[in-house]
């Protein structure tokens, strides 16, 4: 390891993560680093026996071996340079809240991904805008959260898993094909059924939190290795982005948004650099809203046409959270053109090794 890049204490991490909140952060952004396949169903050994299952149920996870597996990501993360502090969080990959709304879970084999298709009982959910909840996947998470709790005593901070959003479930309900012409041949249905998502959404979070103790006072988002003050998580709402008119977000999607950031104190919103525009602008309106991030899709925009939204967001009076996975050429392109000199930004770097994070911090470190 290399004596001159610091391997900062967790203190010190955090006081840094601070400062970017505050936006008193200097000589450039607080840096993090991921380590860790991003398609964690490839480096979790546990979850092998789940490729290739097509409709999964909840007892195919193997809990106990996944511990183990969360036991070797901290050995591997703890060490790394930079202010992202690793968080064990119920295995992304599976999207356990279409799950517990009765959708089929497909893992797929050759691209370690999953999906989530409709199945009878979302379909009739969806017709009768009264939710199914499977009490057997919900069990199962709570269950996987309060072991990770037990086994880290302490050691390692829980993260709540990857939720995603109510226009996000609202898809899988209706199948991503049909959900516009839904909203518009049913809306008053659709808006019943959107209601019913947000409800759950909030008292499945409320039930996480009782199991998830608060680390140094805060809470981490899956996936992004970020400490926030108080009981926070993440929130998307990629479908939105995706498939939604900005008319369309604002109808049926934003007020949703709005009551759920409303129910923490600092809320975390991911956006695609590919499609954050759709919803930009109303964001920025959300007072409480702390923290946007933009993830830097390989297929986006140039980060040099990223720039002046950044500065937007910046000047909202938010904090700017960049994950990327860019060549090192184009991260240090970022480096220097960054609103503000990078006051008020966090940038997670992917890398693949701890001493690929060690030299890619000693470029970064070099630049100022």
């Amino acid at each position: 390891m290399n004596d001159l890049v610091k391997i900062l204490e967790i203190p010190e991490r955090i006081e840094n993560i601070k400062r970017f909140l505050n936006k008193k952060n200097e000589n450039g952004p607080i840096i993090g680093f991921y380590f860790g396949d991003y398609f964690v169903l490839k480096t979790y050994k546990h979850a092998q026996n789940l490729l290739g299952i097509e409709d999964l149920k909840s007892d195919d996870i193997d809990i106990e071996g996944l511990l183990l597996d969360h036991e070797d990501f901290f050995e591997a993360n703890k060490d790394l340079p930079g202010s992202s502090i690793w968080a064990a969080e119920p295995i992304w990959s599976i999207p356990w809240i279409e799950a517990i709304l009765g959708a089929r879970i497909e893992i797929c084999n050759g691209s370690y991904t999953s999906s989530a298709k409709m199945s009878d009982v979302t379909l009739e959910s969806g017709k009768k805008g009264r939710l199914f909840i499977n009490k057997m996947w919900e069990s199962t998470l709570l269950k996987y959260i309060e072991r990770l709790v037990s086994t880290s005593d302490g050691r390692f901070p829980v993260a709540i898993p990857l939720l995603r959003g109510p226009s996000d479930l609202l898809s899988t309900l209706y199948g991503y094909e049909e959900v516009i012409y839904k909203m518009i041949d049913e809306p008053d249905l659709v808006k019943k059924v959107l209601l019913e998502i947000a409800d759950y959404y909030l008292e499945l979070v409320g039930k996480i939190f009782k199991i998830l103790p608060l680390y140094y006072d805060g809470s981490f988002i899956y996936c992004r290795n970020l400490w926030l003050p108080g009981r926070s998580f993440s929130l998307q709402e990629d479908a939105a982005g995706s498939i939604m008119s900005p008319k369309i977000y604002k109808e049926f999607i934003f007020r949703l948004d709005c009551k759920i950031i409303d129910c923490f104190p600092n809320v975390f919103y991911h956006l695609h650099s590919g499609t954050y525009k759709i919803l930009l602008e109303m964001l920025l309106n959300i007072d409480k809203l702390k923290v946007i991030e933009i993830w830097l899709d390989l297929t986006g925009p140039d980060v040099r046409n990223l720039l002046p939204d950044f500065k937007k967001i910046l000047d909202s009076g938010k904090s700017l959270y960049i994950w990327s996975e860019m060549p090192m050429e184009q991260v240090v392109l970022l480096l220097k053109n960054l609103p503000y000199g990078g006051r008020g930004v966090f940038l997670e770097i992917k890398v693949s090794s701890k001493e690929d994070a060690i030299k890619k911090m000693e470029i970064i470190e070099s630049l100022s």
